[in-house]
């Protein structure tokens, strides 16, 4: 069983299956998007050879993703100024 970072209910197994890198609920999820999103992705061209005398051949693109942890920072801060404002 996980548990959403910020508000600390379960998240959907379906959810998990899909993203197993998720640490949010799908309300959280939907929310951090105004902050750039749960994950960074970047991507670059894959080289696959150089030729003699050949410029750069590149192949395809490789992508990696890191969580977003100032989104994430942002998100909690905002969640608990709601519940203490309650």
């Amino acid at each position: 069983m996980t548990h959403c970072v910020i508000c600390g209910q379960e998240i959907d197994p379906e959810r998990i299956l899909y993203l197993p890198d998720t640490r949010l609920c799908v309300d959280h999820a939907a929310a951090i998007h105004k902050y750039g999103g749960e994950f960074i992705i970047t991507s670059e061209p894959t080289k696959t050879s150089k030729a003699s005398g050949m410029k750069n051949n590149y192949s395809g693109v490789s992508t990696s993703q890191v969580r977003n942890e100032a989104a994430l920072r942002k998100l909690s801060d905002e969640h608990a100024a709601k519940q203490t404002s309650r």
